[in-house]
């Protein structure tokens, strides 16, 4: 319940705020602070505070203490060493470490949010990305990795926003953070570039097409050869491991629960009143929900899709503002269409990374 709750709460805040212009078309930016830092500091407690959430937690734990680092040197993870050195050196430990990531986390997302939709729709960007995206709760775990995906979205914002030398900085800071990022790394400009002049929607279904095929028939000779030129990967390759088929047949079912509305949104794509920048953000969106569904069934490099997660959120929260806008007696049932499932997980099924404690109140 904890976390229904607090999507209500992050929901209902920004929702209603949105009713104040005075708020969300701020004069200055201290206003635009004090706006948010409900939502930030929610977060923080939320992310930052979880206790033995998932597997790793111990672990992080005494990374941020100064120890166990080796391991990551070792992986060439450089700049998180670096930065647990740093925090290390200024008195921050632990838990400490674990909630300036957080902070840093959420600044990077609604830094993002507040690029793909006006701060009046923040609250359905924040809704899907919980319920939809699965970084919201493997961040919780995968501590490492996330740091690298929030970095690695900062920098392709920053690439699409024409920034070119700004995003130079967190896409080296993301492979530094997680070197998983740098076998993605090339396919950021080719999403940025198909999003630039893609509009047809049967070039979108032919993307969603061939990543459906992929994600049950990757061929295990292109994924060797791939990723045995990377360090980090070929010595799975070596011994054997790059498997395919590393999730069960019900676990890949709940992976294409949400197709129907990401069909639904291509078909009403033309029909949707977006300006360019959205109808580009809207296919680089798509290309980063066809890139993880292709790879969602290869053990070895599916947290690859993650890099794409907060991004493959903005077809959906177009199509929600589409249906608040224009169909309004649809836009309840999209709704409930998306937040079912994620309650079920989180209720019902509740595992890993899908159960919460609380550092502040064990």
């Amino acid at each position: 319940m904890v976390y229904l709750t607090s999507l209500l709460m992050f929901y209902q805040y920004l929702r209603l705020s949105a009713r104040a212009p005075e708020l969300i078309r701020p004069h200055s930016q201290l206003q635009t602070i004090l706006w948010l830092t409900p939502v930030v500091l929610l977060w923080c407690f939320l992310i930052g505070g979880q206790y033995n959430v998932g597997a790793d937690y111990f672990s992080y734990i005494d990374i941020f203490s100064g120890e166990k680092v080796a391991y990551l040197l070792m992986k060439g993870d450089y700049g998180f060493v670096n930065f647990v050195s740093f925090c290390n050196s200024i008195g921050l430990f632990g838990q400490g470490i674990l909630l300036l990531i957080s902070l840093i986390s959420v600044l990077i997302l609604l830094y993002a949010g507040r690029t793909f939709v006006k701060d009046q729709e923040l609250f359905l960007f924040l809704f899907v990305f919980i319920v939809f995206a699965s970084t919201f709760h493997n961040q919780m775990n995968a501590v490492r990795q996330y740091s690298a995906v929030y970095l690695y979205t900062l920098g392709g914002l920053l690439l699409f926003k024409k920034q070119y030398i700004w995003a130079i900085i967190p896409l080296f800071a993301a492979a530094t953070v997680h070197s998983s990022s740098i076998a993605v790394l090339l396919l950021l400009p080719i999403i940025l570039i198909i999003g630039k002049f893609v509009r047809k929607r049967r070039y979108l279904s032919a993307f969603l097409l061939i990543a459906l095929i992929l994600s049950v028939a990757f061929p295990e000779s292109l994924l060797s050869n791939v990723l045995s030129r990377f360090e980090q990967y070929a010595y799975y390759a070596d011994d054997g491991r790059l498997e395919i088929g590393g999730i069960n047949v019900i676990n890949k079912l709940t992976k294409y629960i949400y197709l129907p509305l990401i069909l639904y949104a291509i078909y009403l794509f033309p029909h949707m009143r977006l300006t360019e920048k959205q109808k580009q953000l809207f296919v680089i969106g798509l290309c980063g929900y066809c890139v993880k569904i292709a790879l969602m069934d290869i053990t070895i490099v599916q947290r690859m899709g993650a890099y794409f997660e907060i991004f493959m959120c903005i077809p959906l929260t177009y199509l929600l503002i589409h249906h608040l806008s224009y169909h309004r007696i649809r836009f309840p049932f999209l709704m409930v269409y998306l937040l079912l499932p994620y309650a079920a997980k989180v209720t019902l099924f509740a595992v890993n990374e899908y159960t919460y404690q609380n550092y502040f109140f064990r």
